[in-house]
């Protein structure tokens, strides 16, 4: 596909790889967990599909008021430094 590694961030149990090309604007999200011993079974993982909103506040309230109950909005920070937020 083209993929290059645009961004490798390290944790003390996982590994998140960002890939991306020029040709266009998406990324795809790796996470490779460490210290595991047994392949993945279906059902035993996490996996999403992620978007970016100019307002995730804002998203998160419209997707309340639809009545599709979304989780609440998690900070995910390294080092002090914000990294991302999600629901």
């Amino acid at each position: 596909f083209g993929l290059d590694v645009a961004e490798r961030l390290d944790f003390e149990t996982f590994t998140l790889l960002y890939l991306s090309n020029a040709e266009a604007e998406f990324e795809v999200e790796l996470t490779v967990n460490k210290g595991r011993q047994e392949p993945y079974a279906l059902g035993d993982s996490y996996g999403h599909l992620a978007v970016s909103v100019a307002d995730l506040d804002s998203e998160h309230d419209r997707l309340g008021a639809l009545g599709l109950n979304p989780k609440k909005i998690v900070e995910f920070n390294r080092g002090g430094a914000l990294l991302a937020r999600f629901f």
